[in-house]
């Protein structure tokens, strides 16, 4: 049985066959600037195990708390190259850095992750790259976006589809059929939901990045933006879709 923990924002943690994989595990959640974008002792109170972890795109919250994860667990990473520039920057070794390539699956033990070219949803904060090892990575606009993939998420016989921001590429999505369908639902236009129903059919459908990470801890998440309102335009365009409302912190069997 696969067992998917929320970790707030985009971020998931998948346990099969006694191997973890963590997708965008910001935990630390910081409300400004003024202090370090990663706080270690909230990291390691929710992180115990690791064994890969997979990044979508590379703003600080989806990848802020790599350094302590990489401290904590030591992981296998996978991402952009800008991700892969990042964990360099704290001197993984390169044994364990795993580069996407735009449609080519990667196995991960029991998991398989196929990255597809994707979209980050406009206007876009603190976009850019990284091809060489970034000199800090001390605050959050250390922290470009470096491309942004949809990742399909094999895990036995399941398929399990995430964006972790609301824009697509709907010809890459074209005709997609998935288990669980993790999205993005902050900063959405008023097509997205549209284009992705068009795009995407799942027999189950899971809000994300609706909670207010800045400042709010995970046992306090608080809404951003209105899932109940989220709800309401699936609903019209698919009256019969289910939809899962997971808070963080929330475990389920798949």
């Amino acid at each position: 049985m696969t067992k998917m923990k929320f970790l707030g924002i985009n971020g998931f943690e998948f346990t099969y066959k006694e191997k973890t994989m963590l997708l965008d595990p910001y935990i630390s959640r910081v409300s400004n600037d003024s202090i370090s974008v990663s706080r270690p002792n909230i990291v390691q109170k929710h992180i115990k195990n690791c064994d890969y972890t997979v990044i979508g795109h590379s703003h600080y919250d989806h990848a802020g708390d790599l350094e302590e994860i990489n401290r904590v667990t030591s992981p296998i990473f996978v991402g952009s190259e800008t991700t892969m520039n990042m964990c360099r920057y704290f001197n993984t070794p390169e044994s364990r850095l795993v580069q996407f390539e735009n449609c080519k699956p990667i196995t991960l033990g029991p998991f398989k992750v196929t990255p597809i070219p994707s979209l980050h949803k406009q206007p876009m904060a603190t976009p850019g790259e990284y091809i060489s090892i970034p000199d800090s990575l001390a605050s959050r606009s250390d922290f470009p976006e470096g491309g942004t993939w949809a990742l399909k998420i094999e895990i036995g016989e399941l398929v399990i589809l995430n964006l972790g921001s609301a824009n697509l590429i709907e010809d890459e999505l074209k005709g997609m059929e998935c288990d669980y369908l993790l999205v993005g639902i902050a900063g959405r236009d008023k097509s997205f939901c549209n284009k992705l129903l068009k795009s995407v059919k799942a027999k189950n459908l899971i809000p994300c990045h609706w909670d207010n990470f800045k400042g709010h801890p995970l046992e306090e998440p608080e809404e951003r933006i209105s899932v109940s309102s989220f709800v309401c335009e699936i609903k019209q365009i698919r009256p019969d879709q289910n939809i899962i409302i997971m808070n963080p912190l929330d475990e389920l069997n798949l």
